[in-house]
């Protein structure tokens, strides 16, 4: 949005059908409750469901997290960097 990224393109054929949101997980140590929570792929920022889960199940999920759009991209030009190195 302020020109510091190069767009490069589209890719031919893309179809956002075959890119599903997948589910994370949110935990909270206190309480030691989880849940396991899905997104609608139309609506990202619209939760379809959050269901109660085991705190230590669910390991391999990454957690439901907001990055503001500053953050996020210092954390995509960081993980870019470290690929060209």
């Amino acid at each position: 949005m302020e020109g510091r990224w190069l767009i490069i393109g589209k890719i031919p054929g893309w179809n956002r059908a075959d890119w599903p949101i997948p589910d994370f997980v949110r935990r909270d140590p206190i309480s030691k409750k989880a849940w396991l929570v899905r997104y609608v792929n139309d609506e990202p920022l619209r939760s379809v469901s959050e269901l109660l889960s085991n705190y230590d199940d669910l390991q391999l999920l990454d957690s439901d997290s907001l990055f503001g759009a500053g953050a996020a991209e210092a954390k995509i030009s960081k993980l870019l960097a470290l690929q060209q190195n």
